[in-house]
């Protein structure tokens, strides 16, 4: 690429340009230009260094896919950089709906396993309880004697056993879903 010192001098209008003109190097140059700075950006919102790359992967797809056809009113500039925000803000949005319902489950297993326990408060169905948590492996035992019978919150948990919340949230969901199963058959 000799010409690259004239095209990264260029202004961004006539990058833009060329590019609309589908020029070999424009984009290239443009992608160059702006990545680094935008994964900067990117990462003053998000902690996950993958979450960022993929939202600004994104960014650059979609303006390669559409840029020919945009009406950039303003800078090549703000217009890249509003619509990084626009995308954190939808990834924050849904990660943040994504967790309330991770939460709602949990609450109501939670309460569903618990109401279960009281409803039969029998010593059979503890012993029923006890004998399915045995046959599970010393993980799900370990979720089990502190979500449930300790009634630790999941960061708490997550502290104690040294897991992500995301790995004890998708195993505390497993062993609900097992003890339910489970506790239907025997209760029938």
């Amino acid at each position: 690429m000799e010409h690259a010192k004239f095209y990264t001098d260029t202004p961004d209008a006539a990058l833009l340009l060329m590019f609309k003109q589908k020029h070999e190097d424009a984009f290239t140059l443009l992608y160059k230009k702006y990545q680094q700075p935008l994964l900067n950006f990117s990462s003053r919102f998000l902690d996950d260094k993958t979450v960022c790359e993929d939202i600004c992967q994104d960014l650059f797809m979609q303006f390669y896919a559409n840029g020919i056809s945009l009406a950039i009113r303003s800078s090549l500039s703000s217009y890249l950089y509003t619509s990084l925000k626009n995308k954190i803000l939808n990834h924050l949005r849904k990660q943040a709906i994504y967790k309330k319902h991770l939460l709602i489950y949990d609450d109501r297993s939670h309460k569903s396993v618990n109401d279960l326990e009281k409803y039969f408060d029998s010593p059979d169905l503890e012993k029923t309880v006890i004998r399915l948590i045995n046959r599970l492996p010393e993980k799900y035992r370990d979720i089990y004697f502190l979500r449930y019978k300790h009634e630790l919150s999941i960061r708490k948990v997550s502290g104690l056993l040294n897991r992500s919340v995301n790995t004890l949230e998708k195993q505390s969901r497993k062993l609900t879903s097992f003890l339910r199963e489970n506790l239907k058959v025997s209760v029938n």
